[in-house]
């Protein structure tokens, strides 16, 4: 069976939308996924199920949490191939030295060209971001930023959320094991 990686948005920031790591993974095996791992406390979840599309797997996700939890909760899911290719595919190698200020923005869908053109790298000169498939690759070098999760939701008009570098290679590497 092919392995998975959801990535919840926006759940233990805070004290909203707060999710204990148990009830995430009883959640999943709800749905009859298996070999279900969580990473770290902020929504990352690694687990196998029968080939499905990414966006109904994410869909059920959303709705077993909002039935159980009570919670309204965005996910993005990707297949363990997908994983690998963005971290292949890493067009800012030069930040992977800094782990802790890069991060890769993961989208719901591809975004549309025109949207994509609308966002002006000049106007954002303490980040350096590149666009891959259904990401974005940033490196926030100033430390804060205008360009979170809402701003790429705002201007691409899709779920986004963001893994640190580090993050996103321990994801590989439970998907791989």
């Amino acid at each position: 069976m092919p392995t998975y990686i959801a990535l919840l948005r926006g759940i233990n920031v805070g004290k909203a939308k707060r999710v204990a790591m148990i009830d995430l993974r009883e959640i999943f095996n709800d749905l009859g996924h298996t070999d279900v791992v969580t990473y770290i406390n902020s929504g990352n979840v690694v687990f196998t199920a029968p080939p499905r599309n990414v966006g109904k797997l994410g869909a059920a996700v959303e709705k077993k949490i909002r039935e159980r939890l009570g919670i309204d909760v965005k996910v993005v899911v990707l297949t363990r191939e997908e994983l690998a290719r963005v971290i292949h595919k890493n067009p800012l190698h030069e930040a992977a030295e800094e782990p802790s200020r890069y991060y890769v923005v993961f989208l719901s869908g591809k975004p549309e060209a025109g949207a994509v053109a609308e966002i002006d790298p000049e106007k954002h000169p303490h980040d350096v971001f590149r666009w891959g498939e259904r990401e974005v690759y940033i490196w926030y070098r100033g430390g804060e930023s205008k360009l979170g999760n809402d701003a790429w939701e705002k201007r691409l008009g899709l779920v986004a959320t963001s893994r640190n570098w580090n993050t996103v290679n321990k994801l590989l590497e439970l998907a791989s094991s």
